[in-house]
């Protein structure tokens, strides 16, 4: 629901496609509620409108970082705004300042480093 995408994509992905932006896309434009962005399919300029609820992963294989969405069973889709819960409350704070800065304990004098020289790990 709310996605816009040429019919001939349409046809050949009807129910889920992957999209890799990577190196050659263009106009991309990020909404509130979704994404939009150009790429050429079968040397065709094509514009894809993605709604974010539509979205079912992301991965950057840059950082090899990746996420999985998945709908919540029984919840009709379209049917508001999920529900979500008040905000905990802040903690307390100390409401006074020191008038001098703390100063961290000194540390104690580390083992001074060794120097190791590195024609003893070449291969002769």
């Amino acid at each position: 629901p709310g996605v816009e995408i040429p019919s001939f994509l349409r046809e050949q992905y009807p129910d889920e496609m992957t999209v890799i932006l990577q190196h050659q896309f263009w106009g991309l434009k990020v909404k509130e509620d979704q994404f939009e962005v150009a790429l050429t399919f079968r040397k065709l300029p094509a514009t894809l409108v993605i709604p974010f609820a539509a979205l079912t992963a992301f991965f950057d294989p840059g950082v090899q970082f990746g996420l999985q969405f998945k709908s919540v069973e029984g919840e009709a889709k379209g049917s508001g705004p999920a529900q979500v819960s008040p905000p905990l409350p802040a903690p307390e704070q100390n409401q006074s300042v020191p008038d001098e800065p703390q100063q961290a304990a000194p540390e104690k004098p580390s083992a001074p480093a060794e120097v190791v020289s590195l024609d003893s790990f070449r291969k002769k």
